[in-house]
């Protein structure tokens, strides 16, 4: 008897730095996250993503309302985990404590937790959101129209600049992060596993499908 033949097929997969780009179809896309990618890393990736969306979504107030406020919970929560995984760490709690005061003794920093806080309490309120159009008209009869930078004021949230600023904080934040990691007080595993499960299933012929083992 002829043993009926092993099915083959290839499934890709990939493996990312946690990096998330906007609009980039790569998202859509099979990946595991690599074992470097701790959740405060991660955090910090998506206040990254999020910032990158606030930008390329600015002239919608509701887009900019979500952006702003999905920032100020990931970086919030970036030190959040932070300091729950690396709790057991020796020398963290010094460190994280010397660590705290600067990030205290920072006014960006302050407004982020009070951005933090508005957005979770009350929800951010947009008291100002300016749109400017420009019309250059040309020697040459041409007409030209775009939008110029949207004014942005939060209530109760001192921001001079929310794109620069939130920038800012996330790099701030990062630092504090990457410098844990540096020092030691996260432990990176030296792999993890990779689940990946596959279904087989066949159509009957009456159209409906079943699942079967290939074997």
């Amino acid at each position: 008897m002829m043993k009926k033949k092993m099915q083959t097929f290839e499934a890709k997969t990939k493996i990312s730095d946690g990096t998330l780009e906007a609009g980039s179809k790569a998202l859509s896309e099979p990946a595991f996250l690599h074992p470097v990618v701790t959740i405060p890393r991660a955090k910090v990736k998506a206040c990254w993503y999020f910032l990158d969306l606030f930008k390329m979504n600015i002239l919608n107030e509701a887009a900019t309302r979500c952006h702003i406020e999905a920032i100020a919970k990931f970086l919030r929560s970036a030190t959040f985990t932070l300091q729950y995984i690396c709790d057991k760490a020796p020398g963290f709690h010094e460190w994280y404590e010397a660590a705290q005061e600067q990030m205290k003794e920072d006014p960006l920093l302050k407004e982020m937790v009070m951005l933090r806080n508005v957005a979770e309490k009350r929800g951010l309120d947009l008291i100002e959101f300016g749109l400017k159009i420009q019309r250059n008209h040309f020697r040459n009869e041409k007409v030209e129209t775009k939008y110029l930078p949207v004014e942005i004021k939060i209530n109760g949230v001192h921001l001079k600049d929310p794109v620069a600023d939130l920038k800012k904080a996330i790099e701030s934040i990062s630092r504090v992060v990457e410098d844990a990691h540096e020092k030691g007080f996260v432990k990176i595993p030296e792999s993890k596993d990779m689940l990946l499960r596959v279904e087989f299933r066949r159509e009957k012929p009456d159209g409906s499908w079943e699942f079967f083992d290939p074997k």
